[in-house]
């Protein structure tokens, strides 16, 4: 069962702070919350999720990838792999957010995969 109660309190804190100034190719803790459907949702008490930030709009916006610790269909995933950690960008959830939902850069990727997980995603989209 969603808590979408909770995530409304915690969506009004959040947009009361301010974390930070996301670059491209960095690696954050969102808290994306509690989401409709199968849209990726967040977890824990702040309803958070890794996500990558693919560009930013300006200081206040960005859009970004979620980040799960399992992947489906391979063709709308990629796979990231740091030591024993595996994770996916789930490349079909990419949406915009605002940077206050951004709390904690966890890293940032080097340019020759962010490039290549940005050629899968024009892949998958259909994007020229």
């Amino acid at each position: 069962m969603k808590d979408f109660d909770a995530w409304c309190i915690e969506k009004q804190k959040i947009n009361n702070i301010r974390h930070g100034y996301p670059k491209r190719r960095e690696i954050w803790w969102a808290s994306i919350g509690v989401n409709i459907g199968h849209e990726q949702d967040g977890v824990g008490k702040l309803f958070e999720r890794p996500v990558l930030v693919i560009k930013r709009f300006a200081n206040d916006t960005c859009l970004v990838i979620p980040m799960t610790k399992s992947g489906g269909n391979a063709r709308f995933y990629y796979k990231l792999s740091r030591g024993d950690v595996i994770s996916y960008l789930a490349l079909t959830q990419s949406r915009t957010v605002s940077s206050k939902r951004l709390s904690r850069n966890i890293r940032r990727l080097d340019l020759d995969e962010f490039n290549n997980i940005i050629n899968k995603m024009k892949n998958i989209n259909g994007i020229k």
